[in-house]
């Protein structure tokens, strides 16, 4: 395994004991919920901004929408 992967885990573990410290100072379970949510969206989107590589199909498939096809995508969702 690399370094990164390894720091990776080894700051996954730290969201998992803070969380964990949080839930023994009897925070509501909605609070606790929503601190998991923000630490996990942060820490998805600082590896994917890290390690990730960039999607090139996708990308070229964005740029090619108009207006127009992104409200025909919300409206049929």
């Amino acid at each position: 395994m690399s370094i990164a992967v390894v720091a990776a885990l080894a700051i996954f573990l730290g969201i998992l004991y803070f969380l964990y410290g949080q839930q023994q100072k009897k925070h509501t379970l909605s609070r606790l919920v929503l601190f998991g949510l923000v630490l996990g969206s942060a820490f998805g989107l600082g590896l994917q901004l890290l390690l990730g590589e960039v999607m090139r199909p996708f990308l070229k498939l964005l740029n090619g929408l108009t207006l127009w096809d992104v409200a025909m995508l919300v409206f049929l969702k």
